[in-house]
């Protein structure tokens, strides 16, 4: 990917599918609105998943919650990362469990 100015890498991860590499790439980059963006238009794979859960704010962990299919291991780190702070996460731990 080349270099884009951040509106036009938003328009590009709503729009197109991107390669694991260019998501990465994206991922390093670790700014909350592209993160925001690739946790809802993007298809992540574990290990970006996990960078995210790690990285991730409150609309990427709601995100990452509604748009990915999570593995057994994410959603265990996702919930202790949202237990460490159950007043932030209220809204969004009612509606994980709900989901399972």
């Amino acid at each position: 990917m080349s270099e884009f100015n951040e509106n036009e890498i938003l328009t590009h991860i709503k729009d197109d599918k991107l390669e694991t590499a260019e998501i990465d790439k994206l991922l390093a980059l670790n700014k909350k609105d592209i993160n925001i963006a690739l946790a809802r238009c993007q298809n992540l794979n574990d290990t970006q998943v996990a960078t995210l859960i790690k990285n991730g704010v409150y609309m990427v962990i709601s995100n990452l919650i509604d748009f990915q299919n999570l593995s057994e291991e994410n959603k265990t780190n996702l919930i202790e990362k949202m237990q460490k702070m159950p007043k932030l996460y209220s809204e969004l731990l009612t509606k994980f469990g709900s989901k399972q």
